[in-house]
């Protein structure tokens, strides 16, 4: 387990600064906000899993986390390595969302559960961008590269590849153009030449 958070802080580091190292790691927790806050969030997370004790700490960790960097990850959420945050002031992740590894989420994003299913999270998968303002709520899944305009409320499914904007939320294009049978691309069905 001690091994896990290391590789997940060392893939943080990298996705938020470029580069890896000791010494690198402890300027970013100094000069880069996401290093450090995705950085306090997993020890928080990892201290909440030793008992009373380490949940006391956790949660003194946690509400650090909101004072220094002003974004709330709940302890409870699942988080692969590589998450970076360009802009980490009020990013909101709440408990049991799962998120896949090298997700980018910018600032004033909300990830959570909606008023009417409380039990309930979305599921991020891996590579995906969120850009600022955006609330994704609900049972949904954001298949892997998608891509979440800024201001957008997501509460249905994205597919993987594809582009939701919008208040609500619909998906205007596929990302990536698929690749016939003879290896070309096929951009038939793409509005405007849009990949």
């Amino acid at each position: 387990m001690r091994d896990s958070i290391w590789r997940a802080l060392s893939e943080d580091l990298k996705a938020n600064t470029g580069g890896g190292g000791t010494v690198r790691g402890i300027a970013a927790l100094f000069y880069n906000p996401g290093f450090c806050a995705v950085a306090l969030h997993r020890i928080a997370a990892r201290l909440n899993s030793f008992g009373k004790l380490g949940q006391a700490f956790g949660l003194l960790v946690w509400r650090l986390n909101v004072i220094l960097n002003g974004c709330y990850f709940n302890n409870r959420a699942k988080i692969a390595p590589g998450l970076r945050l360009p802009h980490p002031i009020g990013v909101v992740v709440g408990a049991d969302v799962s998120i896949g590894a090298n997700v980018t989420i910018y600032q004033h994003v909300t990830i959570g559960v909606n008023e009417n299913c409380h039990a309930l999270c979305p599921t991020i998968h891996a590579d995906c961008v969120i850009y600022a303002g955006a609330v994704i709520v609900g049972a949904i899944s954001l298949g892997p590269n998608a891509v979440v305009g800024a201001n957008s409320f997501v509460r249905i499914n994205v597919p993987e590849d594809s582009l939701a904007v919008g208040l609500p939320a619909i998906i205007k294009a596929r990302l990536r153009a698929p690749i016939a049978e003879n290896g070309a691309l096929n951009t038939s069905d793409r509005p405007g030449g849009l990949l």
